[in-house]
């Protein structure tokens, strides 16, 4: 986002903070407006370190196999009507299989998503 700022020629703390929520989903923007470091006093940067704390999996590099499989935990049993669900999955499950890409072959990742959905929604999958 700096970058997209600096294009833009906006240098203002308020003025990123309240451009950045244009940016993520209504329960995020939700999320971070309740953030202390939201407020008028608090810097951008002083936001941005909040928002990098909440979220640990999104600034770590380094993937593991045990990331993925609490991924999967964490969306277990998904069935055909959990649209949004099955998204919040495949955004997680993509990030963290691209860092294990040089160690972990697709067929085992494919097989650990699979494991995500129920039985009759995996077949469906399947077919």
């Amino acid at each position: 986002m700096e970058s997209l700022f600096d294009y833009a020629g906006i240098t203002n703390d308020k003025e990123k903070k309240r451009r950045i929520l244009e940016y993520v989903d209504a329960q995020t923007e939700q999320k971070w407006l309740g953030f202390d470091s939201y407020d008028e006093e608090s810097s951008w940067e002083a936001f941005v370190k909040k928002i990098k704390e909440s979220y640990p999996e999104a600034v770590d590099d380094t993937g593991s196999v045990a990331n993925l499989d609490w991924i999967c935990r964490e969306h277990a049993r998904l069935s055909k009507s959990d649209t949004g669900e099955i998204h919040s999955l495949l955004r997680k499950f993509r990030a963290e299989a691209k860092k294990l890409a040089d160690v972990v072959g697709n067929g085992s990742l494919v097989n650990k998503l699979m494991k995500c959905f129920t039985p009759a929604f995996a077949d469906v999958i399947e077919e």
